[in-house]
């Protein structure tokens, strides 16, 4: 008898290590984490009023300071009493990726399938959308997604800085389904250039 249950706690580790072989982020790769937009895309949905849920996890007053437009404000901590329930793409942004980041670790599967994080969240959205620097000549292969920045930078009510620099089109051009979780270095606070 104990030799049978031997066998049979096994065979059941064997097939866990088979399936963790066979799908190391789950099934249809819904574990993979992160799934992130970045800013240039989620400012195009924005603008064509694609059916989205935008989802400030900040506090109310960092919210109430600075948001990506459309987003409502639902903290961290109230996640779990306030979860939206329809069906369109949610997409949740902090300030610099750390509330984001322990809600993605939460999420069910199903909530994954439909849930994109903002890369660099609302720091990125104002650095690199808002107020960006741009380069002065872009190279012909960046030229195009240099005026779609510039022209939603302009659609937002930001402006950019151009100076001689052909490699700030890196960052847009960065690929979300390889990259990791930004590093936080953002110390200053979010204000609104200009008039």
């Amino acid at each position: 008898m104990k030799l049978r249950l031997v066998i049979i706690a096994l065979s059941l580790a064997g097939i866990a290590l088979l399936l963790a072989l066979l799908a190391p982020n789950g099934w249809n790769n819904v574990n993979q984490s992160p799934r992130f937009i970045d800013v240039v895309s989620l400012a195009g949905k924005i603008k064509n009023r694609e059916k989205l849920q935008i989802i400030d996890l900040r506090t109310e007053e960092e919210y109430s300071e600075f948001h990506i437009p459309s987003a409502i404000n639902i903290p961290l901590e109230e996640w779990g009493q306030s979860s939206p329930q329809n069906n369109q793409t949610l997409i949740f942004y902090s300030g610099d990726d750390w509330l984001a980041r322990q809600l993605w670790n939460s999420l069910t599967d199903s909530l994954k399938e439909k849930s994109f994080i903002l890369y660099g969240g609302v720091h990125d959205w104002y650095d690199k959308l808002l107020y960006p620097t741009l380069p002065l000549n872009a190279k012909e292969e960046d030229l195009e997604l240099s005026e779609k920045v510039h022209e939603l930078c302009k659609f937002y009510g930001g402006f950019a800085e151009f100076v001689d620099d052909s490699l700030l089109m890196n960052y847009y051009q960065m690929n979300l389904k390889e990259a990791g979780w930004p590093e936080p270095d953002r110390v200053v606070g979010l204000v609104r250039k200009g008039c």
